[in-house]
């Protein structure tokens, strides 16, 4: 074949063809090697791209053996790396002293031993959860939340008294306010107690002639209350007989196995 060359540049035309054609043939072989990359890297995730967790250190209550199970664990499980976090409150003391020589030594194999696995180590800046933690942190200059008690008075009267002291943690407290308001409505009454007696029997009363009407467990067993109704003193079976409910299960006595707690939803209910 003789190619020959033309007023509209027929060598040049050709040319561009062909590296036109090798520009898309690189485009599509970088298109499919880009596509196939990220599939792999969401089947095998970089060490960059895998999670890390809080690696809680329980007041002392570690060991090197721990460190060593707990790291692998993570290595094994496709965790990347974890953050030390040492907490205390409400947890017993371990025999690892915080900032002692021998914690010192246990971080250390820490972050042997996360190199070994190649996994990242981070430390939080300081202990506790607000990072203001430690053993140089005294309790009034820790975190504080606010705490209330209250007492109620009935009026009008002139009240002289000690209020009772609202919760404290670590035996810090400092009052900040003695409010005096009158209690919202419907709130008068302590639920659960006998405020207002005999008052408050009457209403129980009420309540008990709504759910029972006249049954006495003689001569009339039943009461309508909503959408059900209230049975004294008849045999369970002969109740669901009536109301043609099969048993959901049954639950021989002797099966030696323990019935807890079972729930069964109808229609309506």
């Amino acid at each position: 074949m003789q190619l020959r060359p033309t007023r509209c540049g027929g060598y040049r035309a050709f040319s561009l063809l062909v590296c036109a054609a090798i520009a898309i043939s690189l485009v599509s072989s970088t298109g499919r090697a880009r596509a196939g990359s990220l599939e792999a890297g969401f089947q095998y995730p970089p060490d960059s791209a895998r999670p890390q967790t809080w690696w809680h250190w329980m007041n002392g209550n570690v060991t090197r053996e721990g460190i060593t199970a707990d790291l692998e664990a993570m290595k094994r499980v496709g965790i990347g790396g974890a953050q030390i976090f040492n907490v205390d409150c409400g947890i017993p003391a371990g025999p690892v002293k915080f900032m002692s020589p021998e914690w010192l030594e246990l971080v250390k194999h820490a972050a042997q031993e996360a190199q070994r696995l190649g996994l990242e180590l981070c430390m939080h800046n300081c202990a506790g959860w607000s990072s203001s933690g430690g053993p140089w942190n005294t309790p009034e200059h820790a975190m504080q939340d606010l705490t209330t008690s209250e007492r109620r008075v009935t009026g009008p009267k002139h009240f002289s008294g000690v209020l009772p002291a609202p919760p404290a943690k670590l035996d810090v407290y400092r009052d900040i306010a003695v409010l005096a308001f009158p209690a919202p409505a419907g709130t008068n009454k302590t639920p659960g107690s006998l405020q207002d007696y005999p008052q408050c029997d009457a209403e129980v009363k009420q309540l008990a002639a709504r759910v029972w009407g006249d049954c006495d467990g003689r001569r009339v067993t039943q009461h309508p209350y909503g959408q059900g109704k209230a049975v004294w003193n008849r045999p369970l079976a002969q109740v669901l007989g009536e109301l043609d409910l099969k048993p959901d299960f049954e639950y021989p006595a002797t099966s030696g196995a323990k019935l807890a707690f079972i729930h069964r939803c109808g229609p309506t209910a």
